[in-house]
């Protein structure tokens, strides 16, 4: 497998390397500044994953991460500034994973290994920022499309917005806790996310409800 990491030289693009290092032995972690980018375009230069700090405006790196979308390779975005506008201009884009500037190792192993697993995976900080800005949005809902969950995970997603935990689903469907934990491992599955913030993000995204 093929790593590349986006950032210039510095003590914390040395450790991300590090631990991707250590962690994935048998890939290869290759680490490159911004402006190696339009080299890399020249060369058509593509990894299984990259991974890229979008703290920039260089338009390389844009055309770095399409390049890779276009060809279906993960891409995750990392910042340090997680300004609302842009967290939901790269929402919009669909990016694999989403992270933050301080993540600890097992953070930073958690979310990849969860992209890898084609799984998408938001950091839980930059994922309270957006539900923030959800809350905001009108209570307008679309209509919510057949075929995608049954009948009952529509109900359990609708309380995974809310905030509910599976003993207060369970109390609230009438059901007990060992069918909630079910119907909210086969809403991961359906949705193709990796936990509760995500699916939740992902239905405010879709709009199917509101907070």
């Amino acid at each position: 497998m093929e790593i590349i990491v986006i950032k210039d030289r510095c003590l914390l693009r040395d450790g991300i390397t590090n631990v991707l290092e250590r962690e994935y032995k048998d890939s290869s972690v290759r680490a490159y500044r911004y402006k190696d980018c339009r080299e890399l375009l020249e060369r058509k230069t593509l990894a299984n994953l990259l991974i890229v700090d979008i703290d920039t405006a260089e338009k390389e790196v844009s055309a770095l991460i399409e390049l890779h979308k276009d060809y279906g390779k993960k891409v995750i975005v990392w910042t340090a500034n997680p300004d609302i506008k842009r967290l939901n201009d790269w929402f919009q884009k669909g990016f694999d994973g989403y992270f933050y500037n301080g993540m600890q190792p097992e953070e930073l192993i958690t979310g990849v290994n969860s992209v890898l697993e084609n799984n998408s995976y938001v950091h839980p900080k930059l994922s309270k920022i957006l539900l923030r800005d959800y809350q905001k949005l009108s209570n307008k809902i679309t209509e919510k499309p057949v075929g995608v969950l049954t009948e009952r995970e529509w109900n359990v997603l609708e309380l995974l917005t809310k905030g509910f935990s599976n003993d207060k689903i369970a109390q609230f469907l009438f059901i007990t806790e060992k069918t909630v934990k079910n119907h909210v491992s086969s809403i991961f599955r359906k949705l193709d996310v990796s936990d509760r913030t995500n699916a939740v993000l992902y239905a405010l995204r879709q709009r199917w409800f509101y907070l």
